[in-house]
């Protein structure tokens, strides 16, 4: 057995513990079932939708589906009676041909209420699950025997025959990157040990399942170079040379070019020069630097790095509140010397209209309009040969703009597009990569501390620098984190409580708003209810005022500083302290807080926080009056920044303006959708100079 690899995932056992023959379900490089040791014949899987029902179950962690869902996947055109006979026939074909190989008569493919189950207890072996407990004690405790653990047992990426079903794609799409990821860090493994003649089989194998993979064949030749070997390091050179013309009709990159010359020229360990720098332009580089550090990821990291390596359309799915826009940062952060460039980060929170998206990119790479053409001809001609990364934030609310994007990319051949979303943008060449919840102790090893737990524990210290994890309390703790479902934004705001509550009392709070939760829509998924849930619990939490500032303040649309926040979600009558209230929510991770390049401090919500804060404001009675204010507001800070458009002060003023321009749209929205003319042509006249110098 290979070391690390836990005795489940290489066992030869042929029966559960009850004496039932166990099923073995190959899913990775080609679908096949065994039981007791007996391959069930392939011409029983002519059927095809009956081999679909054991595909799916079989994918599923707990091998149980309900019938809803098996019919939504595999017919979804038909009625749901018609799905369900369909249903039955399959499963009527796929039990008979399990029985035949050997599995009891009603063990298998069974009926659990709703749900269908493939097996009973533990009479389900799958090589994707057992890839994927390696995978994760890989990236938990990394080394090369667990990682080779994981890697021997990928056999080729998931089913290969079923590469159109749309059910497989997003699964193989992460599989096969987490793949490529472990092969890439069992290389940088050997090379932190000194060990780069161990380090080539990785490369190669690397370079083998990924032939284009450009960094790939770096590292082969640096090592091929550093072992003694630079006729090979100068071969591998010619074949990735060849392999981009054939196939991309691209040249290598610069780096990759100046690392062949080095080892032409004997200087080994390889020297490169600063040549192939100088080819840059000079990057945009405008990633958000969040103040916490990010806990865990370090698999999602290395995983979305693998996939920005070899495709041009990333997008990261999931609900708010699981940390798509942290793994966006992260990923993206680490792929800079990639894109020679630049890195992009356009935030499209505060857009609801898709026809805004070229300009907000255009923004962001500082594309001016001119005259008699397009802006969006003049971004392509701008980025149509720039090696450029760009990162769209909170995708799903301007999906539309999904063909735009798709002829950016189409148009600009070495561009490449990072997404948020909570929906995948349905277009072709896209790999969705969805968000999982951080990993709870249901996939850690006993006594390991999981990544759920570390956040808490991090995000307790920030608010209780004295919260100790005890085995008091680790118990309790991880019972938080499951009940929040592993969502890292669900965590955070439960942690914040620990100021003032011990994990007991938190988890105890935590029952009610789940519970009543549960009568609520049931197509909504469980995730979304629970963060809900839990941002209202932390909303409940805070007295009166501070409910009523934090509603008010979802009127602001990309952020506000102190003053405003006074201007708009002020009351005199209750005489506010904007200042604490803005410290509490800060406290509570309601608010997020960002110092400017200025000094300036600046406010604002996650998008997920945000929504519900606005559900509140229309269900309070104030959301005409509130956003009246902030609309009157916006009036006030362009008047205010008009007589300052033209002389000495014009470019902090233009700055201030473009920096409230989310907050100019929600209100030139809010005046239009009431029929408010006369400020609305106010707001507009003042900022047609503004427009004019700033596209």
């Amino acid at each position: 057995m290979a070391a690390g690899l836990p005795s489940d995932l290489s066992s030869d056992r042929e029966a559960d513990a009850g004496g039932v023959p166990v099923i073995r379900v190959h899913l990775l490089g080609a679908f096949d079932v065994s039981v007791a040791g007996q391959v069930v014949s392939e011409n029983a899987w002519r059927q095809r939708k009956a081999a679909a029902v054991v595909k799916l179950l079989a994918l599923d962690p707990a091998n149980r589906l309900h019938r809803e869902r098996l019919i939504d996947l595999l017919w979804p055109e038909l009625d749901y009676d018609a799905g369900l006979n369909n249903l039955r026939q399959a499963l009527y074909h796929a039990r008979r041909e399990l029985q035949r190989g050997g599995m009891p008569a009603g063990s298998v493919l069974r009926r659990d209420g709703e749900m269908v189950v493939l097996a009973a207890g533990d009479g389900v072996w799958v090589d994707v699950q057992a890839y994927e407990r390696a995978a994760r004690q890989a990236w938990r405790a990394p080394s090369p025997d667990s990682i080779r653990a994981a890697i021997d047992l990928y056999a080729g990426d998931l089913l290969p025959d079923d590469v159109y079903e749309e059910w497989t794609e997003p699964l193989r799409t992460t599989l096969r990157a987490g793949y490529l990821a472990l092969l890439t860090r069992l290389g940088e493994l050997h090379v932190e040990r000194g060990q780069p003649d161990r380090a080539i089989d990785a490369w190669q194998r690397l370079v083998q399942a990924e032939q284009g993979l450009e960094s790939a064949h770096r590292s082969l030749m640096r090592a091929y170079a550093e072992t003694g070997q630079p006729e090979m390091a100068l071969r591998q050179y010619d074949r990735l040379a060849t392999i981009l013309a054939r196939d991309l009709d691209e040249h290598p990159e610069p780096a990759t070019r100046e690392l062949a010359r080095a080892i032409a020229e004997g200087q080994i360990p390889v020297v490169i020069s600063s040549s192939a720098s100088s080819e840059r332009a000079h990057p945009v580089m405008n990633l958000p630097s969040p103040v916490s550090s990010l806990v865990g990821r370090t698999r999602e990291v290395a995983e979305v790095r693998q996939l920005l390596s070899t495709e041009r359309l990333v997008t990261l799915t999931g609900p708010g509140g699981i940390g798509k826009t942290r793994l966006a940062i992260e990923a993206a952060r680490g792929v800079t010397d990639d894109f020679p460039d630049g890195v992009a980060f356009i935030d499209l929170s505060s857009l609801a209209d898709p026809e805004l998206v070229i300009p907000a990119i255009a923004q962001a790479l500082s594309v001016r309009e001119t005259a008699g053409e397009a802006l969006g001809a003049t971004l392509v001609a701008t980025v149509r040969d720039r090696n450029l990364l760009l990162v769209l934030d909170n995708f799903e609310r301007v999906t539309g703009a999904g063909r735009d994007i798709a002829s950016l990319l189409e148009q600009a051949p070495s561009l490449k597009a990072l997404v948020t979303s909570r929906v995948r943008l349905r277009l072709r060449g896209e790999r969705e990569y969805p968000v999982p919840p951080l990993a709870n102790a249901d996939d850690a090893e006993p006594g390991t501390v999981t990544d759920a737990v570390a956040l808490f524990v991090e995000r307790s210290r920030a608010v209780q620098p004295q919260f100790q994890l005890t085995d008091e309390n680790a118990v309790t703790v991880d019972a938080i984190c499951r009940r929040l479902a592993g969502l890292p934004l669900a965590i955070e705001l439960a942690a914040a409580r620990s100021r003032l509550l011990k994990p007991e009392a938190i988890l105890n709070r935590l029952k009610r708003p789940l519970e009543l939760l549960a009568s609520g829509p049931l197509d909504l998924p469980a995730r979304q209810q629970t963060i809900r849930a839990t941002i209202q619990w932390s909303a409940d939490l805070l007295d009166a005022g501070a409910q009523q500032f934090f509603t008010r303040l979802s009127a602001f649309a990309g952020g506000w500083t102190l003053e405003a926040a006074e201007a708009v979600a002020g009351d005199s009558s209750a005489s506010p302290d904007a200042l604490g209230y803005l410290e509490a929510l800060v406290d509570q991770n309601l608010v997020t807080q960002l110092v400017q390049p200025d000094g300036e401090v600046r406010f604002g919500m996650l998008e997920t926080i945000r929504e519900f804060g606005l559900e509140r404001l229309a269900d309070s009675g104030e959301e005409e009056a509130i956003r009246d204010r902030h609309a009157a507001w916006v009036v006030r800070l362009a008047e205010q920044a008009e007589p300052n458009l033209e002389g000495t002060e014009q470019a902090r003023w233009l700055a201030r303006l473009e920096q409230e321009a989310d907050n100019i749209r929600a209100a030139l929205a809010w005046l239009r959708e009431q029929g408010n003319a006369e400020p609305a042509l106010r707001l507009v006249s003042v900022l047609r100079l503004t427009w004019f110098s700033r596209g």
